[in-house]
């Protein structure tokens, strides 16, 4: 039996968004960003996650990818469509404004300096687990160009986190998942509750 025993799921046209936890999921909601955000693609799923008796809230987030809907991509497509990164994580906290999350994670489709990280950074003030903890040489997605016999690596994966809520002990991104799966590769934090005296 998997220890990820609670799993939420959503599904539509573009594909899915899922937590999978090992703790109780006492609620969840699917924020429609593409409804809200114009040239948005992708829902996020939000979930109040029950450890040890208090209640957190995790966004797990598909950000815009870097690709042209519809039209040829290019080198400047991940430039032109940062701004709609931008509009997807200030929609998500504008909508979680009365109950903000814990934890943001998921495929930013950016690296460590793309602007809709920045602003979750200096905005909220949130923190990156994998800038803090994980070198920058190592990557969380691997894009195989065949016909150019060349490949693509970037950071684009993050989990940002509740500094005065949680204090991050770690964070890695997991090797083994290059090949049959995805091209992704799984980034692992771990948390502790901060302890306010």
């Amino acid at each position: 039996m998997s220890k990820l025993r609670h799993q939420v799921f959503h599904l539509d046209a573009s594909g899915g968004i899922a937590i999978l936890s090992r703790w109780p999921v006492r609620s969840y909601s699917c924020l429609p960003l593409p409804r809200i955000v114009n040239g948005s693609v992708f829902h996020a799923l939000v979930a109040d996650v029950m450890i040890h008796g208090r209640i957190w809230t995790v966004a797990n987030v598909h950000l815009r990818p870097p690709l042209a809907i519809h039209a040829r991509t290019g080198l400047a497509t991940a430039r032109m469509t940062e701004a709609i990164r931008v509009q997807e994580v200030r929609a998500l906290m504008q909508l979680l404004k009365s109950s903000p999350p814990d934890v943001v994670a998921g495929d930013f489709n950016e690296q460590d300096w793309g602007q809709a990280l920045r602003w979750l950074l200096h905005e909220p003030g949130l923190r990156d687990a994998l800038h803090e903890f994980v070198p920058r040489w190592r990557e969380t997605h691997v894009w195989p160009l065949g016909s150019l016999g060349l490949t693509l690596r970037k950071r684009l994966d993050h989990v940002t986190y509740d500094a005065d809520a949680l204090t991050c002990l770690g964070c890695g991104v997991l090797s083994g998942y290059e090949q049959g799966a995805s091209d992704h590769q799984p980034v692992l934090a771990r948390f502790a509750p901060l302890i306010h005296y």
